[in-house]
């Protein structure tokens, strides 16, 4: 006689069970589908799927969206850990890890959330500047206050 798996949700159980015979992206749908997404994402990085891992960390907790942040990031798939690091909150890591490996674009797209720091747009717009990223200092400058549109400008100018 076959006991009845421990989980009391069906989908869940049936994604364990699918498990056990190997059929990996099964189950990992199963899990997707029961709301377990750490047990998918623990599946599609034991596996080697990283885009299963990013496109269902996306949908998980901050949480779990940092720790996949940190397996991209020691993959050295530096856009998807800077998307992730970004949304799970933690936008400075984000910022470091855009910076140091010239992720210009999404370094652009980071700029524009926290404005209200001259400080973080002066270091972006120099280091921008020093990178010949022109039209990436005149965006991070657009939706900001008319001191931060001279500022671009001047910057532009003295190049």
């Amino acid at each position: 006689i076959r006991r009845p798996p421990r989980s009391t949700q069906g989908v869940s159980s049936a994604a364990s069970d699918v498990y056990k015979r190997q059929h990996i992206q099964e189950a990992i749908k199963f899990y997707t589908r029961s709301q377990r997404l750490h047990h998918a994402i623990r599946l599609a990085k034991g596996k080697g799927m990283d885009s299963e891992v990013y496109n269902l960390s996306l949908m998980s907790s901050k949480t779990i969206m940092l720790q996949s942040a940190g397996y991209f990031e020691d993959k050295e798939q530096f856009e998807k850990a800077i998307t992730l690091y970004d949304k799970g909150g933690n936008t400075r890591k984000a910022r470091e890890l855009a910076e140091k490996h010239k992720c210009w674009e999404q370094l652009k797209n980071l700029s524009t959330e926290d404005t209200d720091d001259p400080e973080m747009l002066s270091k972006q717009a120099q280091l921008f500047i020093e990178n010949g990223q022109f039209l990436s200092l005149i965006h991070i400058s657009e939706p900001t206050r008319p001191l931060y549109i001279s500022y671009a400008v001047f910057c532009l100018k003295k190049k």
